[in-house]
């Protein structure tokens, strides 16, 4: 089946800029996305502020559950439902993943996909992009830990999604990060007990 291209046009076409209120909607829900290096910005002040584990977890927490929200209410639509239910389980994941180009969370795939362990894996992280540039711009000290906690958020809702399970079963983990020097970044699920 792969791929589908019905759903993806169908997300795309919900792609609404509102002028007058400095508004865009993607998917029916109303979403804010600034650059990058801006949002790295406040990654930071999170963690210089929460430290890396709180700060980290609440964007983490904060993408999964409104990514979760927003894919749920677009999936569960009568027109485009039937259409995503009859999908494997791999081409659910590879469509949302694809779906993700479209607001620019960057290109994710997948290295394994199954309920127990999965591992995705990403050369071109934004978050990871968006620190490196900062890192050069503002001198900002080597990272010893990983960047892209709201890209975790954002596949652990999508685990939940094509596995019918609800928000918060997964747990994400980015064992490699580009923004601490590796060439790739890796994320790995498990299952939240």
């Amino acid at each position: 089946m792969g791929i589908s291209t019905d759903i993806l046009s169908s997300y795309a076409d919900t792609l609404n800029f509102i002028p007058e209120k400095s508004r865009l909607e993607l998917g029916s829900v109303e979403v804010s996305y600034h650059c990058d290096k801006f949002n790295t910005r406040i990654l930071k002040n999170f963690e210089d502020v929460l430290g890396f584990d709180k700060g980290g977890m609440l964007l983490q927490k904060a993408a999964e559950f409104t990514t979760y929200e927003a894919l749920k209410k677009f999936l569960d639509q009568t027109e485009i439902k039937a259409n995503f239910d009859a999908m494997s389980t791999e081409d659910k994941t590879l469509t949302i993943l694809e779906m993700f180009k479209i607001p620019a969370y960057g290109a994710i795939e997948i290295s394994s996909l199954s309920p127990e362990k999965s591992v995705f894996i990403s050369k071109s992280s934004y978050l990871a992009e968006g620190w490196l540039e900062n890192k050069e711009k503002f001198n900002w000290e080597d990272r010893k830990q990983p960047v892209c906690h709201d890209i975790c958020g954002h596949l652990c809702a999508v685990l939940s999604i094509v596995y019918d399970k609800p928000a918060g079963s997964f747990k994400m983990s980015e064992t490699k990060c580009r923004a601490k020097g590796d060439d790739i970044c890796e994320f790995v699920s498990e299952v939240n007990e």
